[in-house]
């Protein structure tokens, strides 16, 4: 039975501290921020991309860019899910931006469920740790090295267009 429905705690706190390289913080003590992660790994090997998404229920604003994994959880079925970052590039691509017309940049996948698209990333809770560390492994293996570039490429995408619309924004107010 999961400690999250019998403690309380939040997924984040959960994964923090049943995996020991998981921490809510980054490598100077201040709390991670949002827009990379919800949860840092101390391991060498994920040094890279050491974020990992925690989503409770319904799994809103996953950032397909980020290109992590999501570790989820469904308290109704008592259920985790670890979703690897390039199933989620697959099904955001099909699907409407939240908040934005970019999927990629944000996207609402709904809850995953052990009977809906949740079924294939179910994981038993004693076999989260590992399971997360070898979804990792094989995002970022050579076979999926053209989707993680894809995913580098819309990230410095949004970046450059943030950029071109504050620099527009000040050109246009400069002028008046």
């Amino acid at each position: 039975m999961s400690g999250i429905t019998h403690m309380g705690n939040s997924l984040e706190e959960y994964l923090e501290e049943n995996i020991s390289w998981l921490s809510r913080t980054e490598d100077d003590g201040s709390k991670i921020k949002p827009k990379d992660g919800d949860l840092k790994s101390t391991l060498t090997e994920m040094k890279s991309l050491p974020y990992v998404e925690a989503k409770d229920g319904t799994w809103n604003q996953v950032r397909p860019h980020k290109y992590i994994p999501v570790v989820g959880y469904n308290k109704d079925e008592d259920t985790f899910f670890i979703m690897p970052p390039e199933v989620i590039i697959e099904k955001a691509i099909s699907r409407s931006g939240q908040h934005t017309i970019n999927s990629m940049e944000c996207v609402n996948l709904g809850k995953p469920t052990s009977t809906n698209w949740g079924k294939d990333y179910v994981v038993d809770e004693a076999g989260v740790e590992q399971t997360l560390l070898e979804v990792y492994r094989i995002s970022h293996s050579d076979s999926n090295k053209e989707v993680k570039e894809f995913a580098a490429s819309c990230r410095k995408n949004i970046e450059i267009l943030i950029e071109e619309q504050q620099e527009t924004w000040k050109r246009l107010n400069d002028t008046k």
